[in-house]
């Protein structure tokens, strides 16, 4: 009977951590869509304005919009497909369109690793809408877990790749972009979720099942010590 009720507590442990892997990774789709429609809404803002582009009353309307849309920090105005201003002000030198990696069913295009011309900085997300694109951090898509063993990665729902945090095992990755799906290898722990627009991976170190045991031992163990 122990030996069997030690079994159950494995077992249960394996199945609390992955529905704690797996409601984080329905939290991800959330925060995604979140600063995805945040982003949508001030596209179609600036789509819809009928201010001369690259004017200042123009360029002042794409600053209002960044600085009020948490999620965005530069927007880009695209002509002749190519870039020519950006809520920084004109832009002088030669930037093409970028190419979505993944268009989304409002219509808008999403493009990964892009530096932004405007300040040189780290690479970002681009969502494109009609003839402007913002300039997204990947961490407003990923960056909600306190958690510092669990890693998330967010693609598109046919397994194109968006966004990772480091230290996420490359190999298991590609096989749940693949094949998403919840399970239990030799070192890490992981479960999926996905929407119409995302698909959410989370991942765990198998040693954070440990504590777990430690909980759920404190409930099936005693039980064994009965029927022994």
């Amino acid at each position: 009977p122990i030996a069997a009720m030690v079994y159950a507590t494995w077992h249960s442990a394996v199945d609390v951590e992955q529905e704690r892997l797996h409601g984080i990774a329905e939290r991800t789709l959330r925060r995604a869509d979140l600063s995805y429609q945040e982003a949508l809404a001030a596209l179609k803002s600036a789509e819809a304005s009928a201010m001369a582009p690259c004017s200042s009353e123009h360029i002042r309307r794409m600053q209002t919009l960044v600085m009020t849309t948490p999620s965005i920090d530069q927007m880009g105005y695209f002509e002749g497909g190519r870039l020519r201003c950006t809520s920084w002000g004109a832009f002088e030198g030669t930037v093409e369109h970028p190419r979505a990696d993944h268009v989304t069913s409002d219509g808008a295009g999403i493009a990964v690793d892009i530096r932004p011309a405007a300040t040189g900085g780290r690479k970002v997300l681009a969502v494109l809408y009609g003839s402007y694109d913002v300039l997204v951090d990947p961490r407003h898509f990923v960056g909600i877990i306190a958690d510092p063993d669990v890693r998330l990665a967010l693609a598109s729902p046919d397994g194109r790749l968006l966004t990772r945090q480091s230290g996420i095992d490359q190999a298991l990755l590609l096989k749940l972009l693949r094949d998403p799906g919840e399970g239990l290898d030799d070192e890490t722990l992981y479960a999926s979720a996905r929407s119409e627009q995302w698909l959410a991976i989370a991942t765990a170190p198998r040693t954070a099942l440990a504590a777990t045991f430690r909980q759920q031992a404190w409930l099936f163990v005693p039980v064994g010590l009965l029927l022994a």
